[in-house]
């Protein structure tokens, strides 16, 4: 009889068969597992292989369509491949595939693109990926895949950042994404990418992981060496240079390359910027909504505005303003203005624009731009004028140049304070004709004074208890006004020696009453209808004297700085609009749509149509008949005439076109060409059917924001500002590839 053998004996005979069965049943499945598995990994491999190879087919074609405008060279008849140019011929210097051994290759094709409703370009591309027979190298085995990319859909743009120094100039600008992207001169690391290498192309200012682009802010005068960001995890990012502690990032750096958050207390929301060398201010809300002003850098004739001990500062403090100390509830930029509203700053003074229309400054006042009757710096807030009080008129834009500020009301009228001059007598116009003392340059403590109606005008002390009738307005048709009454010739009188009266203003007297100022040399007050200048040879009496060189002493003036608020007179029955200046040149637009300008004319900025250096009255640009302006920018480099490549004006016509007027030395302009001074402006080569929106300009170079909101770069390229990959000059405006188009997009 057969024994069973117990579990603990062993297995019987069918056990070990039954367990045998089993152990080479798992044997064969896991080997056709591991074929399996071996199978898969090679087709994953392969297939990746030729993945890599598409993304090697949509860089081909996004080169390619770079260079030569999005427009593709080649054809299905000669599609593009790995060893062909741009216009599919075959290159004998390029490698047959992509990968070639001795066992695989890979190549792609791409045929014509076709275009999308996005704008964009849709390529696609075939790659493929062959296994070779070792030592024949006949193909056994391949491998397919398809990719399909958009190539080239433009982006949109709501604004245009625009900075330069007279090192150089960038600008940056925010993507539908939250993308801040930027691009030309970043020798101290305003571009935000990390280096301080000039970029020729947009790189990315580098905010946090997971943060977006809100607003972007610099200097709009010539001291762009900073760029700030605000981001959507509510703070504010710096960039550039930080030798005073002006980003306010809580210590001191030659520069900043890589973006770094502004010091500013927990819960403060930042809603504008100005910066000028040294100092930045920050306005915004704070966490209980309180609205505050932060500054930091430098402390120097009062700059941060907290009235302290003067101690330089790389951490923000608080400026002692009056509160409420900005108007929230308006925009920081008015739709198609891309300078700000409600904040100014230069050379250090710094004025804000604040609710109900108040205009408060500190600072430097050294040409009484203050307002104060002085020229105290102040060291903590003052308010300027009445704007905004009770009965008087809302202070709506500021503008500032470094020394005169001009205040445009809701109401329309245009107020100015500070600096007449830049230099002293010889280039003027700052106060646009709004009244002030006419010095008599001989002798600098008498002032040309009204008598009386009908009374010769004379000569007196300055300040004594004329004071009032030593103030003489600029009236845009050059009448010069004092208490309602005009200068005048008497009547009839053209000889040397005519007395000069003081008359009813009135258009009947034109010849007795139409006078200029700097026509002939210095400041001399000349009668066109008589050639005469006005002379105060004998001191208790002004008369009518020859224009010659051997009178200067006895016929030029001195415009007086004001340091007061005073009204500039505009031309009869208008409103100013807005008002934008840049060191020496300061236009005005009017509701009618005309733009009126003073100050400098040396290479034309002012578009009036004659070479004078300068005009100390508002003048009438020429503009395109039946066309109005909608927008105007002024920019002049720097203070010198050896800068005259750097001074413009630009103006956006109500049909979108562009008419620009002063320096084309570097294609400013954007005529087509290089080189000139235009006095008279020219319409810019913007192509067929794109409309302007804003325009920018600054160190030659000139940004264009058109309505579809696409960005249009001409002039000066030296640091690659234009975003065309290049350093070259362009005399005519583009909408060039780097900047305006999207990175391509694979699927």
């Amino acid at each position: 009889m057969t024994k069973w053998l117990s579990p603990k004996t062993g297995f019987t005979l069918p056990s070990v068969m039954i367990v045998s069965i089993i152990m080479f049943g798992v044997l064969t499945l896991a080997m056709r597992f591991v074929s399996q598995s071996a199978s898969s990994l090679r087709d994953i491999y392969y297939s990746q292989l030729a993945r890599e190879a598409v993304e090697s087919g949509v860089a081909h074609a996004t080169d390619c369509l770079k260079d030569n405008g999005y427009v593709a060279q080649w054809t299905n008849a000669s599609p593009l491949r790995q060893n062909t140019n741009c216009n599919g011929v075959v290159d004998g210097s390029a490698p047959a595939f992509i990968v070639s051994g001795s066992t695989v290759r890979s190549s792609y094709h791409i045929g014509l693109p076709q275009s999308n409703s996005s704008g964009a370009q849709r390529i696609t591309v075939v790659a493929t990926v062959e296994l070779l027979r070792s030592g024949t190298s006949t193909v056994w085995s391949s491998y397919t895949n398809s990719g399909y990319a958009n190539i080239g859909a433009t982006t949109s743009f709501g604004s245009v950042t625009f900075g330069y120094s007279l090192s150089g100039a960038f600008f940056g600008v925010i993507d539908s994404q939250g993308r801040a992207m930027t691009a030309g001169y970043n020798g101290e690391g305003q571009l935000g990418n990390g280096t301080i290498i000039n970029q020729t192309t947009p790189v990315n200012y580098q905010l946090p992981s997971g943060v977006k682009a809100e607003r972007m802010f610099t200097s709009f005068l010539s001291q762009g060496r900073y760029l700030f960001v605000t981001g959507s995890d509510g703070n504010l990012y710096a960039a550039g240079r930080n030798v005073d502690g002006e980003l306010g990032i809580g210590r001191y750096s030659t520069y900043e390359a890589t973006p770094q958050r502004v010091s500013l207390p927990a819960g403060f929301k930042t809603r504008s910027v100005a910066v000028t060398t040294g100092n930045a201010y920050f306005v915004g809300q704070d966490s209980l909504g309180n609205h505050r002003i932060y500054a930091t850098g430098l402390c120097r004739q009062g700059a941060l505005g907290n009235g302290s001990t003067c101690t330089n500062t790389s951490t923000p403090v608080m400026v002692s303003m009056p509160t409420p100390t900005s108007d929230l509830t308006r925009p920081v930029l008015d739709s198609d203005w891309t300078q700000s509203t409600n904040i100014t700053t230069d050379n250090p003074s710094v004025f804000v624009r604040t609710i109900g229309g108040r205009v408060y400054g500190w600072g430097l006042n050294v040409n009484g731009q203050m307002g104060t009757g002085n020229t105290t710096d102040m060291t903590t807030p003052v308010q300027i004028g009445t704007f905004g009080n009770t009965g008087q008129p809302m202070a709506k834009q500021l503008a500032f140049d470094g020394g005169t500020l001009y205040i445009v009301t809701d109401t329309g009228r245009l107020f100015v304070v500070g600096r007449a001059s830049q230099e002293a007598y010889l280039t003027s116009g700052m106060l646009l004709g709004a009244s002030s003392r006419l010095k008599y340059r001989a002798d600098p403590t008498k002032c040309l004074t009204y008598e009386g109606p009908g009374l010769p005008l004379t000569l007196r002390a300055c300040g004594t208890s004329a004071t009032a009738n030593q103030l003489f307005a600029f009236r845009p048709d050059t009448r010069v006004e004092s208490s309602g009454y005009c200068i005048e010739r008497y009547t009839g009188g053209t000889a040397i020696g005519t007395n000069l009266v003081s008359g009813s203003c009135s258009s009947a007297y034109i010849e007795r009453q139409d006078w200029e100022i700097g026509v002939v040399s210095g400041y001399k007050l000349y009668n066109k209808f008589t050639d005469k200048c006005l002379d105060a040879a004998i001191p208790t009496t002004v008369k009518l004297g020859a224009c010659t060189d051997a009178n200067n002493t006895t016929q030029e003036w001195l415009i007086e700085n004001a340091n007061t608020t005073r009204e500039v007179p505009l031309p009869e029955g208008t409103k100013a609009v807005r008002v934008t200046t840049d060191q020496r040149s300061t236009l005005v637009l009017l509701d009618n749509g005309e733009i009126w300008g003073a100050g400098a004319n040396h290479s034309g900025q002012l578009g009036i149509g004659i070479t004078r250096s300068f005009s100390a009255v508002l003048k009438k640009m020429i503009l395109p008949a039946g066309r109005k302006a909608v927008d105007v920018y002024t920019t002049m480099a720097g203070s010198h005439d050896s800068l005259n490549a750097y001074s413009n004006t630009f103006v956006v016509l109500d049909n979108g076109d562009v008419m620009g007027s002063g320096s084309n030395q570097l294609g400013t302009l954007g005529i087509g060409t290089f080189g000139g001074y235009y006095i008279t402006p020219q319409k810019m080569n913007l192509p067929t059917g794109v409309k302007a929106k804003s325009v920018q300009s600054g160190l030659g170079t000139t940004v264009v924001l058109s309505t579809a909101g696409q960005i249009y770069t001409v002039g000066n390229n030296s640091n690659g500002q234009l975003g065309d990959g290049t350093t070259i000059n362009s005399a005519t405006p583009a909408a060039r590839p780097y900047v305006n188009v999207l990175p391509p997009v694979i699927f």
